[in-house]
């Protein structure tokens, strides 16, 4: 693959991706390991499968499909656990970190707190800092193998074969790049994606790292992560 056909498929990924006030697919992943480290119910199969339907909802970018078509609302975590299918467990479980996750964004106020980081793109901006935090937690390896694989369940969904492929191969684009070495590509390529400008995009690049290193931004992701801790462990 050129370096160009690359940059294409990594800007509709992140175009795509990153689309609404929600979890990026690192952050996703990172909660469901956490998950899984707390209840080793699901055999290595069943992890694949949830794991598949925990990165499987945000395709509805790809294809504009509403949200309420891969989505569900008011997930509790028991609902999560009880759930007989570990995909569809999956899927309930990436609308619970979504709701808990902007919950608290709006708890700290962390959109008041980073606004003079970027204009109209902060939601964006945040769930970059967030993945590009939590990208070094584990090794991806084991991600990126099953996602060339795909289950049952996303091809009785109201999408292709060849969607769901494409989905899987942006997806694994996301979990070996992180966004400091996408967001230097773009930038030294002077492109844009998902409606933010090339300007922008390069002042991105000059402030994402010291952005998660800053105080507010360190104390905002302990919170985070201990939010969920309490919750996984609390059940």
């Amino acid at each position: 693959m050129t370096i160009y056909k690359l940059l294409s498929l990594l800007l509709a990924s992140i175009g795509l991706i990153l689309g609404c006030e929600a979890a990026a697919p690192v952050t996703h992943a990172y909660f469901t390991k956490k998950l899984f480290e707390q209840y080793p119910k699901y055999s290595y199969e069943e992890q694949q499968a949830f794991m598949l339907g925990t990165l499987f909802p945000d395709i509805r970018h790809m294809v504009e499909t509403a949200r309420e078509e891969t989505h569900y609302e008011n997930v509790t975590l028991d609902e999560v656990l009880n759930e007989s299918s570990p995909f569809i467990a999956g899927m309930k479980f990436h609308s619970y970190v979504d709701e808990q996750r902007e919950a608290f964004v709006i708890e700290q106020k962390m959109y008041q707190k980073l606004a003079h980081l970027s204009d109209d793109h902060l939601w964006t901006y945040l769930k970059l800092v967030e993945d590009e935090m939590l990208h070094d937690s584990y090794h991806w390896d084991d991600i990126c193998l099953t996602l060339q694989t795909m289950a049952p369940e996303e091809l009785q969904m109201p999408f292709t074969y060849a969607q769901v492929n494409k989905w899987h191969k942006m997806l694994t684009l996301i979990f070996v790049n992180p966004p400091s070495r996408m967001l230097n590509m773009f930038a030294l390529c002077n492109q844009s994606f998902a409606g933010v400008s090339k300007n922008e995009i390069k002042d991105w690049n000059k402030t994402l790292s010291t952005t998660a290193e800053s105080e507010v931004v360190q104390e905002y992701m302990k919170g985070l992560k201990n939010l969920f801790d309490q919750k996984i462990r609390g059940k």
